[in-house]
């Protein structure tokens, strides 16, 4: 005996829909990263019912809406209702039938919400962006029209018909009370409608006189009301008001509307572009803060095999070098000049032209006048290069390397607000060694010199100085560092120069002169 052969599976679509509803419920909690209430923008930008924009082109908004809650308790009471008139809908007018009065009832719900806006919309003086906005930017979205136009469509086939079908899987009749059931639809969503903020009224209306026409016009040729309607004849109808409602929606000229939609447009593409401009620049940002970071690496790298091979520190004594005392010439000497032989060295007196030379075979000093010209040396710290570059004192207190034939910046340095005695360091001699390094002397208001590489921030020596040092010079082979000072006794005039070998820097402790390092940050010449 064989076994009886069991009834294929059908979907209902009430369940299709409310899997739907679901689907976009979670995706717009996603986008707004909350379940409980979704933000206006994110409704909006979802395809959320905003007249403006759908009655002046944006006509999918009608559909996409009535998918589109504005929060959970929204959702939920949208979905028990349509589990109550769901099931109802589809015994009477079948799925296909009951699938048509929700979409189709649905549009016609949200055209309704979007005229009434519409017409309540008035522009503010000046367009959208002069005065006091008085525009009526509602978004309106949910599934309570729809549920309106079956609840409506509902009551239609209860006047062609007091008694719900038969349930097609057991043949037994329905005992529920559809007039309960539909009333109490009905009135809750109309009550809701008067009695709470934020409920689109226009829409409940909308949906319910929707589907009482449709109802009717269906149940004016239903031949056999004890079956559900034809779909041929369902089809015919749904066309025909899916081209109703498209030429309801051509025919509003709304002429203000279109108006502010050109200033919304232009307000859209403006607010595109700062966004596209925004994000350009935090792509650079990251772009440069991983160049930095990654150039960082590489200059701490770089100073750790530097350090590696500094030269044992020595006494303070031993690290002054050879010191030279002027006896009261160069009173007013602020710059240092090394004779391309290595064997003299000038001490510069800018104000009154006057050039005090010592040789360094015999320790003579002479003192001669010549004509200096200040804008050679005030901005520039001289260098040992073959390469046309040298560095100058910028802006902001940078350190600059300069093309000295067209003047432009290859390369920045900026030094840190390192203060001693309520004086930063400065820059005064600089020194491009063998590797390739930017070495540079720095003084400050302290009987202290230091010499460091700028390529890399670390500090290569600290020399100790007979009074403040006002002045600096490298020798031609880098070896040497000449250094002139002045006393630090009120009572003891003139000035000293000192020749300090760089391999013999001070001890550790010398770095008690500094509370920091000389440069905090490297940048391209390119940068301002």
């Amino acid at each position: 005996m064989s076994a009886p052969a069991s009834a294929p599976f059908k979907l209902s679509p009430t369940y299709g829909l409310i899997a739907v509803n679901v689907f976009v419920f979670l995706c717009a909690g996603a986008a707004a990263q909350s379940l409980l209430s979704i933000p206006v923008h994110v409704l909006q930008d979802m395809g959320g019912n905003l007249a403006l924009l759908s009655l002046t082109g944006d006509g999918w908004r009608l559909f996409t809406s009535l998918f589109l809650h504005g929060g959970l308790v929204h959702i939920l009471s949208n979905m028990y209702l349509l589990i109550l008139v769901g099931p109802l809908a589809e015994r009477v007018y079948g799925r296909t039938g009951m699938l048509m009065l929700y979409l189709i009832g649905g549009l016609w719900a949200s055209l309704a919400s979007a005229c009434w806006s519409g017409l309540h919309t008035v522009p503010p003086t000046g367009g959208l962006s002069g005065g006091q906005p008085s525009l009526n930017l509602i978004v309106s979205v949910g599934a309570s029209g729809a549920l309106m136009a079956l609840c409506g469509a509902m009551l239609m086939a209860n006047l062609w018909q007091p008694d719900v079908p038969q349930d097609a899987a057991d043949g037994a009749p329905a005992k529920t009370n559809l007039s309960s059931v539909l009333l109490q639809v009905i009135g809750i969503n109309l009550v809701m409608g008067f009695i709470a903020r934020g409920v689109d009224q226009a829409a409940h209306l909308g949906g319910l006189i929707a589907g009482l026409l449709l109802g009717g016009a269906i149940g004016l040729g239903w031949p056999q009301r004890d079956a559900p309607p034809r779909t041929q004849r369902l089809v015919l109808i749904g066309l025909t008001s899916v081209g109703l409602l498209a030429a309801a929606l051509c025919a509003g000229a709304w002429p203000q509307l279109h108006e502010l939609r050109a200033e919304w447009n232009e307000g859209v593409s403006a607010h595109a572009r700062r966004d596209k401009a925004d994000a350009a620049a935090r792509k650079q940002e990251a772009a440069d803060i991983d160049a930095r970071n990654r150039a960082s690496k590489v200059r701490e790298e770089a100073a750790a095999v530097q350090r590696r091979r500094l030269p044992p520190p020595v006494s303070d004594k031993e690290a002054t070098g050879r010191v030279w005392e002027f006896a009261g010439k160069g009173g007013n000497s602020a710059f240092l000049r090394v004779s391309e032989d290595g064997r003299q060295v000038q001490a510069l007196d800018l104000i009154n032209d006057i050039v005090d030379t010592l040789n360094l075979d015999t320790g003579a000093i002479t003192t001669t006048r010549e004509k200096l010209n200040l804008t050679d040396y005030a901005e520039i710290f001289p260098q040992q290069r073959t390469d046309g570059l040298s560095l100058r004192s910028g802006p902001e207190g940078r350190v600059v390397l300069v093309d000295s034939s067209d003047q432009a910046v290859k390369r920045q340095w900026l030094r840190c607000p390192v203060r001693y005695a309520g004086e930063g360091f400065r820059v005064t001699a600089a020194f491009l060694d063998k590797d390739g390094h930017n070495i540079v002397a720095a003084l400050g208001h302290q009987p202290v010199v230091r010499v460091t590489d700028l390529d890399t921030g670390l500090d290569l020596g600290f020399y100790p100085t007979v009074g403040y040092p006002v002045a600096g010079q490298f020798s031609a082979d880098g070896r040497h560092l000449y250094i002139l000072s002045k006393y630090t006794e009120t009572e003891r005039q003139g000035r000293t120069l000192s020749m300090i070998d760089l391999s013999r820097r001070m001890a550790d402790t010398g770095k008690s002169f500094s509370n920091g390092p000389l440069i905090c940050e490297w940048r391209l010449g390119s940068e301002r």
